[in-house]
């Protein structure tokens, strides 16, 4: 071949390619340069693992938790749940509660914070118990021994899971736009709170800061079995809604064995479902407050 003519071939092909490269250039910048950003942000609450790696963070930051809990939480907890959508911890109150409840704290913190940056487009959460909210008839940042039993008003590690969750409770009730927090009881569970920790939780309901709570009070003597807990379900604008679930006895009941029963995964699973039936049974039937979880 002709040298000369080889070189203008080049030449013609490497001005092609570059054309090309600056014009697919051109075309690209015409995309969102955060849409990966936000997919990825938004995998986090549509990816089960992901978000648990979130919690688990949130958790390490918490230097109030022994080492010997954390690894508790990872084992016991965050990593069967990465794996499956029902768990049950068994054992003594004194090992059990501080497992769930820290979990459960971390897991209330992740969804204000995804709230908080629009990822979440609604929050409906329940505190279904046999009293009212142990974290609303407590003042902020404390723990009335009145308020546990005895034998755990003794351990730290447990009395920090109340005092932790006076405040993402209430940070809960005063969200506003986005999320609503029905405490729901029997009536009659009213009359097992002391005056004390009556008054606190009937400021918190009275309060007009408190925008999102809605007090739920039940026409039963008892909650049925195995219902006591809480109940968060999270609609993050995809096709199924997800939810995170926790049974267990009230501090006031904390001694012995204490086993505890978790859920979390989308709503459309059927043991998960079940139970959101139940709770939103239970509340309507019983109550002029209605909850639509469905």
């Amino acid at each position: 071949m002709n040298l000369n003519k080889f070189i203008k071939i080049g030449t013609y092909s490497a001005t092609c390619i570059l054309i090309t490269g600056l014009l697919s250039g051109c075309f690209a910048s015409d995309e969102d340069p955060n849409k990966n950003a936000e997919t990825s942000q938004t995998n986090i609450l549509t990816n089960k693992p992901l978000l648990l790696d979130d919690i688990q963070s949130l958790l390490t930051k918490d230097t109030g938790i022994k080492a010997q809990i954390q690894d508790s939480i990872t084992q016991q907890v965050i990593t069967p749940l990465s794996e499956k959508s029902y768990i049950i911890l068994q054992g003594p109150d004194a090992e059990t509660r501080p497992v769930a409840v820290n979990f459960q704290k971390a897991v209330e913190q992740k969804l204000l914070e995804e709230l908080e940056r629009n990822q979440i487009v609604s929050i409906t959460a329940c505190i279904h118990t046999d009293k009212p909210a142990t974290p609303l008839c407590n003042p902020a940042n404390q723990a009335l021994s009145s308020s546990m039993h005895s034998e755990m008003a003794q351990d730290p590690d447990r009395v920090k899971t109340i005092a932790d969750r006076t405040v993402t409770v209430r940070k809960m009730a005063g969200h506003g736009e986005g999320l609503k927090l029905y405490v729901a009881y029997p009536q009659a569970g009213m009359s097992g709170r002391t005056d004390e920790e009556q008054s606190t939780y009937r400021k918190e309901v009275e309060s007009d800061q408190n925008v999102s709570l809605v007090d739920t009070p039940l026409n039963l003597e008892k909650l049925p079995d195995g219902l006591s807990g809480a109940t968060y379900v999270i609609d993050t604008g995809d096709t199924s809604k997800l939810v995170f679930s926790i049974a267990g006895q009230q501090a006031t009941m904390g001694s012995g064995q204490t086993d505890w029963y978790i859920w979390f995964g989308e709503l459309e699973d059927l043991e998960i479902k079940a139970r959101c039936q139940t709770l939103q049974d239970t509340i309507n039937n019983n109550s002029a407050k209605k909850i639509e979880i469905f």
